[in-house]
């Protein structure tokens, strides 16, 4: 799970990197949506599904 702000391209690329490997997984991305002051309080209240 890449949780965090990445450059477009960077979830295909660790995918192929990792496949490139013979390491069988899943890759998925979750964008970080945090408002600037208020990083701890959404970081407790905002939902984590994974």
């Amino acid at each position: 799970m890449l949780r965090s702000t990445v450059y477009p391209g960077v979830t295909a690329l660790t995918e192929k990197l990792l496949a490139g490997k013979g390491v069988a997984v899943d890759v998925a991305f979750c964008p970080e949506r945090i408002a600037e002051g208020k990083a701890m309080t959404e970081l407790f209240e905002l939902p984590q599904i994974v």
